[in-house]
């Protein structure tokens, strides 16, 4: 039997609804895919920027450590051969000059701290200067008799203070204690041991 026009149109209406559920299904799951690959692109994008601050970080203060590694031995040779002036000590009951925030950037008087030259910085190797140069102060221990102590910063190349704070790159503190094996308050060799901090941003 030849099956009638009005019964193959009312096949096709039952069909037409499950096909229009399945294509709404599907456009759902898209979607949910969709969402989820962006999330993970950008967790991929944060973990990566995230690496790069890290290493940038981390760039920034061995540069700085090289620096201050650098004034802290030429400043204890300077001091071994009497071309660096040593401090006096000052009274056990204040702050010892490098604490001091005028020893390292005041005027005049105050400001005791040795700024190395290009010279010192440049070689045939490295031609680079930082454009704030590694500092150095040397004085006498308040506490013990014959002690020098002997206080360093190097700064990253990118270093950047506004007012007290750092807004940009690192700055590394290295100090040294020694005492000099020849007889008086200055030549000789130094012997001590260091000791060093940073910051950074």
């Amino acid at each position: 039997m030849i099956p009638s026009i009005h019964s193959r149109a009312l096949r096709a209406l039952h069909r037409r609804p499950t096909a229009q559920r399945e294509r709404g299904v599907v456009l759902i799951v898209v979607m949910v895919l969709l969402v989820a690959v962006t999330f993970m692109s950008i967790s991929v994008m944060r973990s990566t920027l995230s690496s790069d601050l890290i290493t940038n970080n981390n760039r920034t203060q061995t540069l700085a450590m090289e620096m201050a590694q650098l004034a802290l031995r030429f400043c204890e040779a300077d001091a071994a051969s009497n071309k660096l002036v040593i401090q006096p000590k000052v009274a056990a009951s204040t702050q010892m000059l490098w604490q001091k925030k005028d020893s390292w950037e005041g005027a005049g008087s105050a400001l005791v701290a040795k700024e190395l030259s290009e010279d010192n910085l440049k070689s045939a190797n490295t031609p680079f200067v930082p454009a704030k140069r590694p500092q150095c102060v040397a004085e006498y221990d308040p506490n013990a008799d014959g002690v020098v102590v002997m206080t360093a910063r190097g700064f990253s190349p990118d270093y950047k203070s506004d007012s007290d704070k750092i807004s940009a790159g690192s700055v590394v503190w290295l100090q040294s204690r020694f005492i000099f094996k020849s007889a008086g308050s200055g030549g000789g060799t130094p012997g001590g041991s260091g000791t060093g901090t940073g910051t950074g941003t």
